[in-house]
């Protein structure tokens, strides 16, 4: 399990200083997550069609069926994001919240607006390895609303199953893909 920081003691800074405070360390954390930040060139590699021209990549539904299942199987941890709903209190309510975040996904998906708190995330140090008080030994995670990892499981769902009904995914593919890990991949390539 992941180790979420209460930030060891202290971080050090260029100049060496040492900051105690929580305002510095969370600064700090920003300045240097921000240097190593990649930004998008918005460059679209040209892939080739390898599928009929009249098919459409996937019509996604968010039926209440498929948002109770997804909803179910969430695991019940306690962590929340900027909407302050954890993962257990929406498994919780499973049996009753799946017809509306069903149809508010449908609405949201057809409109392609985002509610504006999906948009947002808590972003949390989680240290790596050597020094605790380096800022380049921690990485960032981000924390966003539970709601909007259930709907984005959805659509990465429906978009694995147009990919593998089309025959647009290589069976040596074993990165992002259930039971496929890269423990599966030199299983194979070792056999």
């Amino acid at each position: 399990m992941e180790k979420f920081l209460d930030v060891s003691q202290f971080l050090q800074f260029k100049n060496n200083n040492l900051v105690t405070d929580k305002v510095g360390k969370a600064n700090i954390f920003y300045r240097y997550f921000a240097s190593v930040f990649t930004h998008d060139d918005n460059n679209k590699p040209h892939f080739p069609r390898r599928v009929d021209p009249n098919t459409s990549c996937c019509d996604v539904t968010f039926t209440p069926v498929k948002v109770m299942r997804i909803l179910r199987a969430l695991k019940p941890k306690i962590s929340y994001g900027p909407d302050g709903f954890p993962n257990l209190l929406l498994k919780q309510l499973s049996s009753v919240i799946y017809e509306p975040l069903s149809f508010i996904f449908q609405s949201s998906f057809r409109l392609q607006i985002l509610p504006a708190c999906w948009l947002h995330a808590l972003v949390t140090p989680v240290f790596k390895k050597g020094l605790t008080s380096s800022p380049s030994n921690y990485r960032p995670i981000s924390l966003t609303c539970v709601c909007c990892r259930i709907m984005e499981r959805n659509i990465n769902i429906e978009l694995i199953n147009y990919l593998f009904q089309h025959g647009l995914i290589s069976k040596y593919q074993h990165g992002f893909l259930h039971k496929h890990s890269t423990c599966s991949n030199l299983l194979r390539v070792c056999a």
